[in-house]
C-alpha cells in the first residue's frame, strides 16, 4: 500500500479509537478491516460485554439523508432484502454504526463449503437479484439515488475507456500499436451503446462474492451505496462471471436458468415484451458479462497504478480468462485477437 495509503488509515484508526472510547468507555478497542475500492475505512470496534459492531469511517462528514449508503440500506430494509442494520449515525465525525456480520464473505465461505452448501449459497444468491428485480423495483422511491443513477452508455463507455487508460496505457505500458489501440476505440463505444439497450432494471451494481456475506448460512448483501438502473443481467454477471473466484460451469448454467425461471424479463427484452429465449437472453448475459469484466480490470490496475493497491493484480488474470471466453463466444475476432496479443499483467 502506498505511505499516503497508510497515512489515511492511520489517521482513521485514531479518529475511531477515540470516537469509541468517547462514547463506549476507555476499553473499546478497534480492529482495521479489510476495505472496498472506496476511501471509507472499516474497523471492528469491540466493546465490553456486547456485540462488536462495524464502524465505516468516511473521510468527512456527512449529511445522513443524502448519504447513498444510508438510504439505500433503508429502503432494502424495507423490501425485506438481507442487509445490516444501521446502529448508530454520527454525521459531524463522519461515522456510521453498522451490524456486525462476521468475517465470512461468500468468497471466504466458499474455500471450506461442500458441493451442496455451495449450490445452496448460490441459489440464495440468485433469489436476493430476483427480488430486487420484483420487489425492490417495484417499491424503488424516484427520489433515492438508485433511482437517479443509470448504468448507460455513457457511464459503460467512460468504464471502457478507463480500463484503456489504467490497464492497456499504464499497467502495460502502451504496447499496442496504433491501429489496434484505434481500432478498440471504436470498438468500445459499440459495447457500451449495445449493453446499455438492454432493458434496464434495478441493480447492486457490484454483486460478487467480496459483496455478499455469510452468517448463520443467510446471504447478506453489502457495498451497495452504488445501486442503480442497470442492464437487467449485469447482477447475474458479476455474481457467475466473478473476478474472485473460480465457478464450475455447470453451476453457472444452472444458476442462469434459475435466475430465467424466477424473473420475467423486463418489457424490451430481447426486442420485444413478454417471454424473451433462454439463447437471446444468453446472448444478452455474455455481452453484458464482457463489459463487467472488462471495467473490472481497469479497477483492479487503478488501484495498482494510483493507491499502490497490489493485491487486487491477482484477480486480473481470472478476469481477463472471462474476457477471452466472452469475446471467443460472441466475437468480434479482430478485439479477441488484440486481447490475445496483450503481455500478461505484472504479478502482485
Amino acid at each position: 500500500m502506498s505511505q499516503a495509503g497508510n497515512g489515511h488509515r492511520s489517521a482513521a484508526e485514531k479518529r475511531i479509537l477515540s470516537f469509541a472510547r468517547r462514547r463506549f468507555g476507555p476499553e473499546a478497542e478497534v480492529e482495521l478491516l479489510a476495505g472496498d475500492a472506496s476511501n471509507r475505512c472499516f474497523f471492528r470496534v469491540r466493546l465490553r460485554g456486547l456485540s462488536p459492531l462495524v464502524a465505516m469511517v468516511h473521510p468527512e462528514p456527512f449529511v445522513l439523508d443524502e448519504l447513498p449508503w444510508f438510504l439505500h440500506a433503508r429502503f432494502l430494509d424495507g423490501i425485506g432484502a438481507s442487509v445490516p442494520a444501521v446502529v448508530g449515525s454520527y454525521p459531524g465525525e463522519g461515522i456510521l454504526l453498522v451490524q456486525d456480520l462476521g468475517d465470512d464473505t461468500l468468497m471466504r465461505a466458499l474455500e471450506s463449503a461442500g458441493p451442496s452448501e455451495r449450490l445452496e449459497l448460490y441459489r440464495q444468491a440468485v433469489l436476493v437479484i430476483a427480488g430486487l428485480q420484483k420487489e425492490g423495483l417495484r417499491a424503488l422511491p424516484p427520489e433515492i439515488p438508485a433511482a437517479r443513477t443509470a448504468l448507460d452508455a455513457e457511464r459503460l463507455l467512460f468504464e471502457l475507456r478507463f480500463f484503456h487508460e489504467h490497464y492497456v496505457e499504464s499497467l502495460l505500458g502502451a504496447p499496442l500499436a496504433g491501429a489496434a489501440a484505434a481500432r478498440l476505440d471504436e470498438w468500445y463505444p459499440e459495447l457500451a451503446a449495445t449493453v446499455a439497450g438492454f432493458p434496464a432494471t434495478l441493480c447492486h451494481r457490484d454483486f460478487h462474492s467480496r459483496n455478499l456475506m455469510v452468517r448463520a448460512g443467510r446471504i447478506y448483501m453489502v457495498d451497495f451505496q452504488d445501486a442503480r438502473m442497470g442492464p437487467w443481467l449485469y447482477d447475474l454477471a458479476s455474481l457467475l462471471r466473478d473476478s474472485y473466484v473460480d465457478l464450475p460451469e455447470p453451476l453457472v448454467t444452472g444458476m442462469f436458468d434459475l435466475f430465467l425461471g424466477e424473473v420475467e424479463p423486463p418489457r424490451g427484452a430481447a426486442g420485444g415484451g413478454g417471454a424473451v429465449s433462454r439463447e437471446s437472453a444468453l446472448a444478452e448475459f455474455d455481452l453484458t458479462s464482457l463489459q463487467r469484466n472488462i471495467k473490472a480490470i481497469g479497477t483492479f490496475a487503478s488501484q495498482a497504478v494510483l493507491r499502490g493497491k497490489r493485491d487486487y493484480l491477482r484477480f486480473i488474470p481470472r478476469t481477463l480468462a472471462h474476457v477471452l471466453s466472452n469475446l471467443a463466444r460472441r466475437g468480434p475476432e479482430s478485439i479477441r485477437a488484440i486481447f490475445e496479443s496483450l503481455p500478461p499483467p505484472p504479478a502482485a
